[in-house]
């Protein structure tokens, strides 16, 4: 089994220097990519989104071959951790830890859910990286961050500073939309419950007696609590995100059918019109003859 032996003060110390990278990093970007002549509210929400853009890549490159490298067996999932899942853990928090006070900032009490969310996951990588407990859920987790980059791409094609981007790319909102509400259905309404059933089945239906000591006390008592009690809570809260994406993405698709129906329709008006009109001049031409 794959273990990260890295112990965890220096985790924690880890986690303060990549935070103080992420500082650095957001700061350069309030400084280069925002307008001084903007207000501070819309410099602070421009710079958290276009940073996040490019940094939600490095999070998926880990997220993705930790999964991959603790996902074969029971053991794995429940006793491995490797150098990816300890620094996709790390960066995750450092992130949240950078992120929370610029969210409260922007969004007020609007950012409560995200905040819960944010708390929930940072104490759920926090323990995982001190127990070097079920990684694997961990990482697997994180995959929902997919949905992340098309949702980046949906706020930053909105954003006035950006116009030009919608101007010069028009698919690029429509695609990004779409994308959006289609991964968010694979990676988080989907990805949930099935790392819940995934537990569900490590825990209760393990294949053989020794398999099934690796997922009862003491050896992971804290993965008894947390991770239902996490994914259930980020099933829910994604539930409840997903149906404002949801309307907005039908809103879409029904003002583009009838703007379709629109535009066909008056292409049949104008048809019909240049048809009339020779069989009226031929009448009243007719006419003048008799």
């Amino acid at each position: 089994v794959p273990l990260d032996a890295t112990p965890f003060d220096e985790h924690v110390r880890l986690i303060a220097a990549d935070a103080a990278v992420v500082v650095l990093t957001m700061a350069a970007t309030f400084v280069f990519c925002t307008k001084p002549g903007s207000t501070l509210h819309d410099r602070l929400v421009l710079t958290h989104e276009v940073w996040w853009y490019p940094f939600v890549f490095v999070l998926l490159f880990n997220a993705f071959a930790a999964t991959y490298h603790l996902s074969p067996t029971v053991a794995t999932r429940w006793t491995g951790s490797c150098a990816e899942s300890s620094r996709f853990f790390r960066l995750y928090v450092a992130a949240q830890l950078a992120a929370i006070p610029v969210e409260l900032l922007t969004a007020g009490r609007k950012a409560l859910p995200m905040l819960g969310h944010h708390v929930v996951s940072i104490a759920s990588y926090v323990y995982g990286l001190h127990s070097r407990r079920c990684a694997f859920f961990g990482t697997a987790a994180g995959l929902s961050e997919v949905s992340t980059i098309f949702l980046e791409g949906v706020l930053l094609s909105k954003r006035p500073d950006l116009g030009w981007l919608f101007d010069n790319v028009p698919w690029f909102l429509p695609l990004n939309g779409a994308l959006l509400w289609l991964t968010y259905i694979i990676f988080r309404l989907a990805l949930f419950p099935t790392l819940l059933a995934v537990y569900v089945h490590d825990s209760w239906f393990a294949p053989s007696k020794e398999a099934r000591k690796l997922t009862t006390w003491p050896v992971a008592r804290h993965c008894v609590y947390v991770i239902p009690i996490s994914l259930v809570f980020l099933f829910f809260l994604s539930a409840a995100w997903f149906s404002k994406i949801h309307r907005g993405f039908m809103d879409k698709v029904v003002g583009a059918l009838r703007s379709k129906e629109a535009s066909s329709s008056a292409k049949d008006d104008a048809a019909a019109a240049q048809c009339v009109g020779p069989a009226r001049s031929n009448g009243v031409r007719a006419a003048k003859l008799d």
